[in-house]
C-alpha cells in the first residue's frame, strides 16, 4: 500500500515524462480520477481511459508537476490568498470538488493546495 496515493500518482506522471513516455498507469481512485480530469482539462494529459482498477493517462504538454500537501503537513489556503503564475496553474480540493486556483479564486472558495503545476 502507497503511504501517500496523490504523490505517488503525480511522481509517476513525472518520471513518465522524464523518459519521455506517451502514457502512465495508476490505480484507480474516485480523487484520481477526479485530479486526472482537472489534469486533462488543463492539457497537462490528453487522454483518460479506466481499464478495470487502473487509469491509463495519455501525458499531454508541461513542465513540470509538484505536489503541495503532503500527509504530515497539509497546506490550506483561503480564496483571497489563492494566487497563481501566467505560466503555470495549482489545483485546489474544496467543498466543490477539486478546481484550479484561479477557478476557485473566481467563486470565493478556498481549500487544500494538492499540487502546482508548470
Amino acid at each position: 500500500m502507497v503511504a501517500n496515493p496523490i504523490s505517488d500518482m503525480l511522481t509517476r506522471i513525472r518520471n513518465a515524462k522524464a523518459v519521455d513516455k506517451e502514457t502512465v498507469r495508476v490505480p484507480l481512485s474516485k480523487f484520481r480520477l477526479s485530479l486526472a480530469k482537472t489534469l486533462k482539462r488543463q492539457g497537462v494529459l490528453v487522454s483518460i481511459k479506466k481499464k478495470e482498477r487502473i487509469l491509463i493517462l495519455g501525458l499531454g504538454k508541461f513542465n513540470t508537476i509538484k505536489a503541495v500537501s503532503k500527509l504530515g503537513q497539509r497546506i490550506y489556503q483561503k480564496s483571497k490568498e489563492l494566487s497563481w503564475k501566467p505560466y503555470g496553474f495549482n489545483i485546489v480540493s474544496t467543498s466543490k470538488g477539486l478546481m484550479t486556483g484561479r477557478d476557485a479564486k473566481k467563486k470565493g472558495l478556498g481549500g487544500e493546495l494538492i499540487c502546482e503545476i508548470t
